[in-house]
């Protein structure tokens, strides 16, 4: 995604059977991060829906690090010639900075849903509990203003495989009360 680079430090101390051991320590700055193309959904001509990347809503994320390792260095053949190397150690990273870029997406539009009480990631997060979901959205609306109260708002929950349909929320005992 981006920049890596850095400084190493090497200590060897001696030759054991026929391999040399030794310690490495680095100090290292790297760009992780992601780009992400929005898809779009439209019908082809036979009425399907077919998904297709939109490359002109974008979403790219860069984090940079300092990363340092602390490595064993052992080293294996001969002298002069091929040797095969082999460094294994824990490794501590620091994150100095991070951005964040979307093109193509209104952000006025998010910002008027933020500042509306509503929470794009926490809406985007789904639900753990089919039911608990089904009777949140139940009471959204059953109490938004221009649903009249004696309308019958259900609650119900198909499952895929069988086709079974289970009532969560019976919208007549709501209006008889």
């Amino acid at each position: 995604m981006g920049i890596t680079g850095g400084l190493t430090a090497r200590y060897i101390s001696e030759k054991y059977f026929a391999m040399i051991c030794g310690a490495q320590v680095e100090l290292n700055v790297s760009q992780r991060g992601w780009d992400q193309l929005f898809e779009t959904i439209s019908l082809d001509a036979n009425g399907y829906e077919v998904t297709s990347k939109d490359p002109t809503k974008t979403y790219t994320r860069k984090m940079t690090y300092i990363d340092i390792p602390f490595l064993a260095h052992l080293a294996f053949g001969r002298d002069r010639g091929l040797q095969f190397f082999v460094h294994a150690g824990p490794q501590i990273s620091f994150l100095i900075s991070e951005s964040e870029t979307i093109k193509g997406i209104d952000m006025n539009t998010l910002n008027t849903l933020f500042y509306s009480g509503i929470n794009v990631k926490d809406w985007l997060h789904g639900f753990d509990c089919v039911e608990e979901s089904v009777e949140r959205s139940v009471s959204v609306v059953r109490n938004h203003p221009l649903v009249p109260k004696d309308v019958a708002v259900h609650g119900l929950i198909m499952d895929p495989l069988t086709g079974e349909i289970n009532l969560v929320i019976n919208g007549f005992d709501s209006i008889k009360k």
